[in-house]
């Protein structure tokens, strides 16, 4: 792969890719550079670009094992890590021409945000919780999306994620349905679409709107990721139902 250093802002990236997407560099850098010139971002990221989503997932694969990571999510439009304490985008220009520029330009961004919020390696280790593990990690990563989302609303740029939320809900199973619901709260003001969306999932399980109201004010007051994931928690057993 060929690697090259740029610089945004205040941030450096690292950019790797492979030699067939190199006209698609200058796209990526004015993807993510929409981010780091808006937040108070130093510091250095890497950034992997290929063609393929499936190089992709090979890259990430071999990187996990030599980090002695045990736990890894495949089937994703594109990812974020931090296992050598860099925080590190995955992403595939095949996701633009599968899905559209749109859904590659919201993945990137969201990635980007894991990056500005989520840089250190504890915030890839799920606390405990009275969940069962599957759905703690489940409602962890859910969290992290939340404060995503806000994050890049907070920014201007909010408006930009509504492919990522479409797509998310299309195709989710019943158990990152929850991770998705999370995700799209910042927009349900904005959004008449995903407010509806939101409203009629919560129905459909029995769980009243004032309920749901208070849980996202929970939420949105609350400025620590772990606190918000307790919250989370909590309301997942108490509410939630598969």
């Amino acid at each position: 792969m060929i690697t090259r250093l740029f610089k945004v802002g205040d941030v450096k990236l690292v950019v790797k890719y492979e030699r067939a997407v190199g006209n698609s560099i200058k796209t990526v850098l004015d993807i993510l550079g929409e981010v780091y010139q808006r937040v108070q971002k130093s510091g250095m990221i890497e950034v992997f670009v290929f063609r393929e989503i499936s190089s992709m997932e090979r890259v990430l694969q071999r990187r996990a094992l030599e980090n002695n990571v045990s736990v890894l999510s495949l089937g994703m439009l594109s990812y974020h890590e931090v296992w050598t304490g860099i925080p590190t985008i995955y992403t595939s220009v095949e996701v633009s021409e599968r899905y559209g520029e749109d859904l590659w330009k919201a993945v990137l961004q969201h990635e980007a945000g894991h990056t500005i919020l989520h840089g250190s390696i504890v915030y890839y280790i799920s606390p405990v919780s009275e969940l069962s593990i599957e759905n703690e990690y489940i409602v962890f990563m859910g969290v992290k999306d939340y404060e995503v989302t806000r994050l890049l609303k907070q920014i201007g740029l909010g408006e930009y994620q509504e492919p990522l939320v479409r797509y998310n809900f299309s195709t989710d199973d019943r158990f990152s349905f929850f991770k998705t619901l999370l995700q799209a709260l910042p927009l349900a003001e904005d959004l008449v679409w995903v407010n509806d969306k939101v409203r009629d999932i919560c129905e459909r399980k029995g769980i009243p709107l004032s309920l749901l109201e208070k849980f996202k004010y929970q939420l949105e007051k609350s400025e620590d990721t772990f606190k918000r994931f307790r919250i989370a928690c909590k309301w997942y057993k108490q509410y939630w139902r598969e």
